[in-house]
């Protein structure tokens, strides 16, 4: 390379040489990035490829126009990158959704089922028990109540003059 002038400027031309070899490496990058065989790839990981791609095309095409001295605040490719992050960050939560642990359905229900008070059953139950309990309880008359219950007002009263 000629630097004229600047050739004494060592400072300048470390970094021009420094950005023309950042320069041909990417260069080298794309081309390869382009030859790459896509149809042996995963789904992830040809979106995770284009995505790259997309990115890196775009944001040397800005470096480009950043160089060239134009204004870079209202070209159309700021939206263009804006895109590609929302598309990258898309990218992200469906890789992180997917490595979420995952519910055993069957198991849960099983243990929600078996957690829950099943009131008409132990209501029965209560009901069997009470009944077995109480049917020989006579009353006063000397009769057989089987529908006796001791948490009645009446019977209560009965059961205290009883003891």
């Amino acid at each position: 390379m000629d630097f004229g002038e600047l050739k004494n400027d060592t400072a300048f031309v470390s970094k021009v040489e420094a950005s023309s070899k950042a320069i041909d490496n990417i260069r080298k990058m794309i081309e390869q990035a382009i030859e790459m065989n896509t149809e042996e790839m995963s789904l992830e990981d040809k979106v995770k490829f284009d995505i790259f791609l997309a990115y890196s095309v775009n944001s040397l095409y800005f470096m480009y126009l950043k160089v060239d001295g134009q204004d870079v605040t209202t070209h159309e490719i700021r939206h263009e990158l804006s895109r590609i992050k929302e598309v990258m960050q898309k990218n992200q939560q469906v890789l992180d959704k997917k490595l979420r642990p995952t519910v055993a359905v069957d198991a849960a229900k099983r243990l929600v089922k078996g957690g829950l008070y099943d009131f008409k059953k132990k209501n029965e139950e209560f009901k069997q028990r009470y009944q077995n309990k109480h049917h020989h309880q006579q009353s006063r008359s000397g009769k057989i109540n089987i529908n006796y219950n001791p948490n009645t007002a009446v019977n209560r009263k009965r059961k205290f003059e009883d003891d």
